[in-house]
């Protein structure tokens, strides 16, 4: 995002919940993907350097595109690879949890966010060894992340959907704390966040309920949810 950062915002940390909700009766892509293989890339331009092969760690965050493979339930992976764009060689295996699904980069591509669903968890890579230094519990099955402007340091506030929460977990970046979750509409697949004149707002794609939900950056509160079609599974925003 290209617009100036928003306050820091004061999460508050959640205890982790000790329960596992039963699992939603209405067919959902979760459980229809289970066997498939899904590849997921995260790739930006333009490229500011090359990487020596096999890359140890990129020169810089804009020559390497992240993959997650065998991401299924019948085929559960553990690791994310980095490809080198220009050499189109691959690099070693970064293992960061169960069922790797969904990235983003964090302020200034700092750092490479990573979501896995099979630990509930958020991780943060460093780019340039590759090594992971952060991880934190988020809620039950997360789906997607996006980063918002904020939080301590003005490092930014990831917003993680949780598939089988119905929830969205926002996580401060500058203290790697999860804040209290955010009910938002059933089974939420997806998160854009959109920063305007009047601040920042991160809306989520709601598949079970038929709707987006809007959620405030600067106040963590969820305004009313706005009906669409069918199914919604993904959202774009609109740079500024």
């Amino acid at each position: 995002l290209t617009a100036p950062m928003t306050p820091s915002t004061s999460l508050q940390p959640e205890t982790p919940a000790t329960t596992t909700p039963a699992a939603s009766t209405r067919p959902t892509p979760r459980r229809t993907r289970a066997a498939a293989v899904v590849a997921a890339l995260l790739l930006a331009t333009p490229l500011l350097a090359a990487c020596t092969s096999p890359p140890a760690g990129s020169a810089s965050t804009r020559d390497v595109a992240w993959v997650a493979t065998d991401a299924s339930v019948t085929l559960p992976g553990s690791n994310i690879t980095p490809v080198d764009v220009t050499t189109r060689k691959i690099g070693s295996k970064v293992p960061v949890g169960i069922l790797p699904s969904a990235f983003a980069y964090t302020p200034n591509d700092r750092g490479l966010l990573v979501v896995t669903q099979g630990n509930d968890a958020l991780s943060e890579i460093d780019p340039s060894t590759h090594d992971v230094v952060h991880s934190t519990t988020v809620g039950v099955e997360p789906n997607a992340v996006a980063v918002a402007p904020g939080g301590t340091g003005k490092h930014g506030i990831a917003f993680v959907t949780n598939l089988d929460s119905n929830s969205v977990t926002p996580v401060d970046l500058g203290t790697w704390r999860a804040g209290k979750s955010i009910a938002v509409g059933d089974e939420p697949m997806a998160v854009a966040v959109s920063v305007g004149p009047s601040g920042a707002t991160a809306f989520v794609a709601d598949f079970g309920a038929n709707q987006v939900t809007p959620i405030n950056v600067s106040t963590l509160q969820a305004g009313a949810p706005i009906p669409v079609g069918p199914g919604p599974q993904t959202l774009a925003e609109t740079a500024n």
